[in-house]
């Protein structure tokens, strides 16, 4: 098979005089990789996305599954829609935990591997439901172990009680103190506001996507997604709703709360319920929503993939006057913070790729 890079996220800023100017966002993410899909039975496809995609690899896959199943008009089993929303968030649990144990929650190394072993055991679990078409095994829905052993990791990785992680105010008290530093900086520095928010659920945003996958040029737009010509914000802090407060804060307890509520959402295990297109399949991931857009043809008795599309959270996150663009863009900071800022909203926003930034002193 086709070997493809997983790209980076290259961030380049400018301070002058007091002020930082967001130079330039560019991402290498391959663009052309769903043109190795054309022709290939849908099957090759589906069984081919865990190993283009080392993040997200489930999200991908239940994407992809949604867009197939729904071009071909199969009708999806309750369990195995269950089994897939479960795997997904447990994917979206990892995701999550290894990003606040990389960069905001400091002496839980040891937590890092005990969530590795958990998601393989719930991928072990559930991945009978990563296939077309799936028929579900006996006892495929009893998940409550594998919600608790989550539950017991988030304890651990806060040592505070659950429902506290839920708590606007405690997580306020947390970030503050576990990262005093960062929080006073942020504290007295103004910033712009993000890019306006994403929402696939919506019917006139999902249309003006297809519109521009179906009528545009498509892969511009898979690089460089917008709505209205305006760069959308897609994630956590989006789930999280806007908060006038600290945008340190705010957005690190915007992280940790989504994370804290994963447990929740897997006990209710409540399916993707968007609205329902011929040939789409959406999916919350960690990072945000994800977009696959397939279009299919029938050879002999097999479905080969005609045509396909997809749009990721981190090409709505990191456009080049996106969030990171508006929020950072013109503010006033010493130079000596200014990479500190720079580098913190990268990791807040929170790319599924390596990334690395630049900030030169004119």
């Amino acid at each position: 098979m086709t070997s493809f890079s997983a790209g980076e996220i290259q961030v380049s800023a400018v301070w002058k005089q007091g002020q930082l100017t967001i130079a330039d966002i560019i991402n290498s993410r391959p663009r052309h990789l769903t043109a190795w899909f054309r022709d290939k039975p849908v099957e090759q496809v589906v069984g081919a996305l865990p190993l283009i995609f080392n993040v997200c690899a489930v999200a991908q896959t239940v994407a992809s599954l949604k867009a197939m199943e729904s071009a071909q008009s199969i009708t999806v089993s309750e369990p195995t829609r269950r089994a897939r929303a479960f795997l997904v968030m447990a994917e979206s649990a990892r995701e999550l935990g290894i990003s606040l144990l990389q960069h905001w929650v400091a002496g839980k190394d040891v937590i890092m591997g005990r969530l590795t072993a958990w998601f393989a055991h719930c991928h072990q679990k559930a991945s009978w439901s990563l296939q077309l078409n799936a028929t579900a095994k006996e006892d495929t829905e009893d998940y409550n172990s594998h919600v608790a052993a989550l539950e017991t990791l988030i304890i651990a990785m806060f040592s505070a009680p659950l429902g506290e992680l839920k708590n606007p105010v405690w997580l306020r008290e947390w970030v503050v103190n576990h990262h005093a530093e960062t929080a006073a900086l942020f504290n007295n520095l103004s910033f712009g506001a993000g890019a306006d928010t994403l929402d696939l659920s919506v019917q006139t945003d999902l249309d003006s996507v297809l519109d521009e996958l179906d009528n545009g040029d498509r892969a511009a737009f898979c690089k460089l997604p917008s709505i209205n010509g305006k760069p959308r914000e897609s994630g956590c802090f989006v789930r999280a709703g806007n908060q006038d407060h600290n945008v340190f804060v705010n957005r690190l307890s915007a992280l940790i709360n989504d994370f804290a509520t994963i447990p929740r959402n897997m006990r209710r295990l409540l399916p993707d319920a968007g609205i329902q297109r011929h040939g789409i399949g959406l999916t919350e991931t960690a990072r945000g929503t994800l977009l696959h857009k397939v279009e299919l043809r029938q050879l002999g008795e097999q479905w080969v993939i005609e045509d396909y599309a997809i749009v990721a959270p981190t090409e709505w996150n990191f456009h080049p006057r996106g969030s990171l663009y508006s929020v950072c863009n013109g503010m006033k900071v010493d130079a000596d913070n200014a990479t500190t800022v720079v580098d913190t909203m990268i990791k807040m926003i929170d790319p599924c790729v390596s990334w690395k930034s630049e900030v030169s002193h004119a």
